[in-house]
């Protein structure tokens, strides 16, 4: 059972609220009205109250307007009420509580916070009104003076020190008490909506895994080296895209840590750093050791991984007015898709004369493109066999991990993550056709019918998926049928129909490699 507790100043609503609760179904407990009955059928508690309040009861019974008018006047004397009554008052909520079958509850009352009510809730609220509204409605309902309702109001929490202990505030201004009764359900409603979310994330949390970022678990200063790593990275594999331009920038950072070139007969001595550069093509750094040779050494070698043309002696040629170079082939570029790839030209000429032009065109704006337009017949007989869309091999990546049977759960709305429609699918909660599917890499076709399983269609993680994602678009591939549990596969995605910011040629050009 959840148990909301309300409280708030005399006159402020608090009733209208509770009534709400009932029309909803639930067990509402007015801590005033069990007080005004617990004074009437509670002996001792009388005879408490008249004891410390003499003059307030009279031949066995409390003279409420009597008694109101010495505590409400007196702040310490309403505390010292209080703690008569409230045990008494808690003792007796505990009872209709436990006895209720009732889905949920609600406890109005002026010390919810003070008689150790709140500790049975499971929300709390106060409902707060104007001033004047309390007045009015004080003088109207008990008949009392203005004065007496005034003091009464006065004598009680305001409204900020209530708005500091709740953890929800519901303000009784609607124009008329019919919709104020309407904005007391709609509330109600959204509280309970919430507790259920609530109850659902705890299921899940405790279903599924929930693997936390990198970047929750590293430092200030180590993120901060990080980012500066990778810039410096960034930078790198943008000015470095051949082997010339990779050790050029090497060698200028190499002395710039005290590395000097190694020339023939240069007298090397331990902790000495040098470096000697292969024709620009390759460099090799040593730092000399004091240890023989016979300890071993510590070797550490990386490469740059870039497709490479290289252009062919006498390399070009002119045919039906366009310019053409003859190249050597190297490994990689056949298994590009050279669909229409802007490239830049890196590298250098050398002159007759003996030296050497670095050459670079097309990284600037402006600048001519450079691309390749066929490869030779018998290194590209495979790809001629294919069509154009296959061989556009980006989308076809695509569509493939859209057509995934994890992926379809998920654009159904049966699942709040693709992870966890992977384990929806794991677990035996999903159909094909008919039958079951717990492979979710399996890959639907056009016509394939997917359900969520009959045994699984009560599910708290599946319940949460489509009340979270009930405002989800489906993709126009896909139908779906909310009330089966089940959707469609209309068609295979086109790349306008699949939402995902992604580059993805420049995915295959680096598994191409």
């Amino acid at each position: 059972m959840k148990i909301l507790g309300i409280t708030g100043g005399s006159g402020s609503g608090k009733t209208t609220l509770l009534r709400a609760v009932e029309r909803l179904g639930g067990l509402g407990l007015d801590c005033d009205a069990i007080y005004h009955r617990l004074l009437e059928t509670d002996a001792a508690l009388v005879a408490a109250i008249g004891a410390r309040f003499p003059g307030t009861v009279r031949d066995g019974r409390v003279d409420r307007p009597a008694l109101a008018a010495v505590v409400f006047a007196d702040p310490a004397e309403l505390a010292a009420l209080d703690a008569l009554t409230h045990e008494a008052v808690a003792r007796e909520v505990r009872r209709r509580l436990w006895q209720s079958e009732a889905p949920f509850a609600a406890i109005d009352a002026i010390g919810l916070f003070e008689s150790g009510l709140a500790a049975l809730c499971d929300e709390t609220v106060c409902v707060l009104a104007p001033e004047e509204t309390r007045i009015e409605r004080l003088i109207r309902r008990d008949g009392i003076s203005r004065e007496r309702a005034l003091a009464r109001i006065r004598a009680q929490k305001s409204d900020e020190a209530l708005r500091a202990q709740c953890g929800h505030a519901l303000w009784a201004d609607a124009p008329t008490p019919e919709a104020f009764q309407q904005q007391c359900e709609q509330f109600l409603k959204g509280v309970l909506m919430m507790e259920e979310t609530k109850k659902f994330a705890k299921e899940r949390e405790a279903l599924l895994s929930s693997p936390k970022n990198g970047y929750d678990r590293i430092s200030e200063a180590d993120l901060a080296a990080m980012e500066s790593y990778c810039k410096e990275y960034m930078k790198f594999i943008s000015d470095c895209k051949m082997e010339r331009e990779a050790v050029k920038w090497t060698i200028e950072a190499a002395e710039k840590a005290g590395f000097r070139e190694l020339k023939p007969g240069m007298q090397l001595k331990p902790g000495d750093r040098v470096y000697g550069n292969n024709h620009n093509k390759s460099v090799i750094f040593a730092v000399v050791g004091s240890e023989s040779l016979n300890e071993g050494t510590h070797i550490c070698a990386a490469h740059i991984d870039s497709p490479r043309l290289d252009l062919k002696p006498n390399p070009l040629y002119e045919d039906a007015g366009m310019a053409y170079f003859k190249t050597h082939y190297y490994g990689g570029i056949k298994k590009y898709q050279w669909t229409t790839t802007p490239l830049a030209i890196h590298g250098v000429v050398a002159k007759k004369d003996g030296t050497v032009v670095t050459v670079t065109v097309g990284e600037e704006p402006g600048d001519p493109i450079f691309c390749v337009t066929d490869l030779l017949v018998h290194l590209s007989a495979d790809q001629m066999r294919k069509t154009l869309a296959e061989g556009v091999t980006g989308e076809n990546l695509l569509r493939i991990l859209e057509s995934r049977l994890d992926n379809v759960v998920y654009r159904l709305g049966f699942a709040k993550s693709r992870a966890e429609a992977r384990q929806q699918v794991r677990h035996g909660h999903i159909t094909v056709n008919g039958r079951r599917v717990d492979i979710p890499s399996f890959r639907v076709k056009p016509g394939d019918l997917v359900a969520v399983a009959p045994k699984a269609a009560d599910l708290l993680v599946i319940k949460s998926a489509l009340i979270s994602n009930e405002r989800v678009q489906v993709p126009a591939w896909l139908e779906v049928d909310i009330e089966k549990l089940q959707g469609s596969v209309l068609a295979l995605p086109q790349r306008d129909q699949i939402d995902l910011d992604i580059r993805e040629q420049l995915i295959v050009e680096l598994y191409s490699k």
